[in-house]
């Protein structure tokens, strides 16, 4: 056997990084699932008020932008593991909000 690949496949930070892999694999999947409810509400609140609701834009910034943290780590694009072992990532505080009016 190859004595890098021996290594390698001893090498305990290998096996704890593809575990912390698949968990937030699985919890990028209950992100993507919120971030849903969180676009049916923008919708439904848009519907409803004509505009759309600032705390869900600026919670459904930082949930994309913690999804974008999972999807880093899990690529090896970083080392640095994303919540909770490191801070929540904050909304994206640009108020360029498009508001989709009537075309009439």
């Amino acid at each position: 056997m190859n004595p890098e690949l021996k290594n390698n496949l001893s090498n305990s930070h290998y096996w704890f990084r593809a575990l912390y892999a698949f968990i937030f694999v699985f919890t990028s999947e209950v992100a993507a699932m919120l971030l849903l409810f969180v676009a049916i509400g923008q919708i439904v609140f848009t519907l409803i008020s004509g505009e759309p609701n600032r705390r869900l834009t600026a919670f459904g910034s930082s949930l994309a932008a913690y999804l974008f943290a999972i999807f880093n780590f899990v690529c090896c694009k970083t080392e640095s593991k994303p919540f909770p072992f490191a801070d929540w990532p904050e909304a994206d505080t640009n108020d360029n909000v498009t508001v989709i009016k009537d075309a009439q």
